[in-house]
């Protein structure tokens, strides 16, 4: 195969004249007796080594199709057998070893076709140490001093020996939080799929960026990617443009908010995935301190971001706008503070961009403005912008506004979730198709869940415990069709536990509220309601609720029913306190359809 036999002549100085006319198999054995020999002539001992290839030989011996045998091969290319077999072997015929590549350079007593090594770059103590093999120098080479490097006989150069896992430190790069390293950084990107970052702070040229390839796979391990100080509105510490199959894992991606030199602009990126990127990977790192975004996916499919803490960004710790099976899995989002939105994740499409299929889960957003935001600014021409969202077992804290408001967005689920001290718990404007379900919301400053102009909603087995201020509620639905709330607890809240609402020129209606427990609400004033459809609501059904206030709760009644022009409701077979005033209100002059058959309590039970 082409790939095997360019491996191979990359990393032998041996004659070539048959090169081409050999098979894969003929050209292996050719390159273990040519080893065997070279050790040979060295004296070197290799029994460990011999054995290794013996056992390599047997096998193909048991091979009868030569396309198992071609297969085998690069099979072995693949998963870097092959690689470990030729590294040991030139391992073990190292000529000379240099503390730097300096001293390498200086060198009087290197020949052509030798192996020699560096133990660091730039000292011996930096991890810049690297395989070099010794070659002639012809019209077609250019000397970078990386990967080819000239060294003292003028006729000679080091070739530096790709590994399976290269060292950013091997191509020059110095991490030192001083130096720019992002063209060193980049030719390693460039050459090799396997790359190590390790041990410093290395500077990036953000307006340049360092832009992984395809098939990478890139470690950072105890090690900051940061960006150079700048003035720009708009920079990317690394930015994956269409590329697919790259990993990055570990260390710190770090934006450079703090030095700053501008003012404008919003668009710093830690991490930035456009341009149709395919199966990218990020985990257990840090993205912080961006001017604008810790991580901005432009144009993604199958994108998953595991296990990062995104800290201190400026506008959002995560955008969303165009992509396609996006995950966002066991992540801390927090301190996201400076320029709006400020939100821990924000779901937001430009024009002609769509999001689908997006899960968010096992997360902790905190202390962020917003924690999650769903919004699509262009719903009139691109209804289904924003599909299929999964927000699934998150932890939200401490936010100033809602902790997950959806706007315009179609078919989400929001299951399993516990939001605590926001301002508001979930918020959704323009929604349809939403499922919200088994969470708990523990103290907001405004309502718990609010519904406004949304259709075909579910909201079941929810827990929410302490609201309010004036003109909220546990639940408010506004101009709102065909919902079901039921089997939800609702408590200790300042104001009316359920609120169902229309207005002047539109109503709610189609909306089924059973089976919820609603108990200690209206602790701020005698103002309000365990449960009130007010305005202009019509065909809702409001049947077996447990509305049991406590004595010294302010209630005025348990279920108020009025400023309905047309009012078609359905109340029966609710559970109520008789100690209120009035228990159960329809208001006056009202047509008798909103009591089933003329019976005013038909099936209410007032009963503590």
């Amino acid at each position: 195969m082409f790939r095997l036999k360019n491996f191979i002549l990359q990393n032998f100085p041996f004659l070539e004249d048959d090169f081409d006319a050999v098979d894969d198999y003929a050209l292996f054995c050719k390159i273990c007796g040519f080893m065997i020999e070279e050790l040979k002539k060295q004296n070197i001992k290799m029994d460990s080594f011999e054995t290794k290839l013996i056992e390599f030989q047997n096998y193909f011996d048991n091979l009868d199709v030569q396309e198992e045998v071609d297969n085998k091969l690069d099979e072995m290319y693949e998963n870097g057998q092959l690689q470990s077999l030729i590294e040991q072997f030139i391992d073990l015929t190292v000529t000379f070893t240099y503390p730097t590549v300096a001293d390498m350079k200086d060198a009087t007593n290197l020949v052509n076709g030798q192996f020699t090594k560096t133990i660091g770059f730039y000292s011996s103590d930096d991890n810049g140490g690297a395989l070099y093999r010794v070659r002639t120098l012809t019209s077609y080479d250019t000397i970078d001093e990386i990967t080819l490097i000239a060294l003292n006989e003028p006729t000679l150069v080091a070739e530096l020996i790709i590994t399976d896992e290269m060292n950013v430190k091997q191509f020059g790069a110095k991490g030192d939080g001083i130096t720019d390293d992002t063209d060193s950084i980049q030719l390693a990107f460039n050459t090799c799929k396997n790359i190590i970052i390790n041990n410093g702070t290395y500077m990036v040229d953000a307006s340049v960026s360092v832009k992984p390839n395809s098939n990478s796979n890139i470690k950072l391990i105890n090690a900051t990617l940061k960006a150079l100080p700048n003035n720009l509105d708009n920079y990317e510490v690394m930015l994956i443009s269409n590329k697919e199959n790259v990993n990055i894992s570990g260390g710190i991606i770090s934006g450079e908010r703090t030095e700053h030199t501008g003012e404008t602009g919003e668009w710093g990126m830690c991490v930035s995935i456009r341009n149709q990127s395919k199966n990218i990977t990020l985990t257990n790192m840090k993205l912080i301190d961006g001017w604008g975004d810790g991580l901005y996916v432009a144009n993604g499919i199958n994108v998953k971001a595991k296990n990062i803490i995104i800290d201190n960004n400026r506008r959002n710790g995560i955008s969303l706008i165009n992509g396609d099976y996006i995950v966002i899995e066991e992540c801390e989002i927090i301190n996201t503070n400076g320029k709006l939105p400020e939100c821990g994740i924000d779901l937001e499409p430009n024009q002609n961009d769509t999001l689908t299929n997006v899960t968010i889960k096992n997360c902790y957003i905190h202390d962020n403005k917003q924690g999650i935001t769903c919004y699509n600014a262009y719903y009139q021409t691109l209804p289904n912008a924003i599909n299929n969202v999964n927000i699934i077992n998150n932890i939200f804290d401490d936010h100033t506004s809602e902790d997950i408001k959806l706007e315009n967005v179609n078919n989400e689920n929001i299951i399993n979730n516990i939001i605590n001290n926001g301002t508001i718990g979930i918020r959704m404007i323009n929604t349809s198709n939403i499922i919200v379900k088994n969470n708990q919301i523990n103290q907001t400053d405004g309502s718990g869940i609010t519904l406004a102009t949304c259709n075909k909603i579910i909201i079941n087995n929810n827990i929410i415990n302490g609201f309010g201020d004036s003109n909220d509620a546990g639940i408010i639905a506004t101009n709102s069709k065909i919902c079901d709330i039921n089997n939800n607890i609702i408590h200790d809240g300042q104001t009316t536990g359920i609120l169902i609402q229309g207005t002047t020129n539109e109503k709610s209606e189609l909306i089924t509220i059973s089976y919820n427990k609603i108990y200690n609400c209206n602790l701020k004033q005698a103002s309000y309601y365990d449960m009130q459809l007010k305005l202009n609501v019509e065909r809702c059904v409001v049947t077996n609720n447990d509305l049991r206030t406590v004595d010294n709760a302010y209630t005025r009644a348990c279920i108020v029913a009025t400023d309905n022009p047309n009012p078609t409701n359905f109340i029966a077979y609710n559970i109520m306190n008789p100690k209120l005033v009035t228990t159960l209100n329809i208001g006056q002059n009202k047509t008798c359809d909103n009591i089933v058959s003329n019976v005013l309590y038909l099936g209410n039970i007032t009963r503590q």
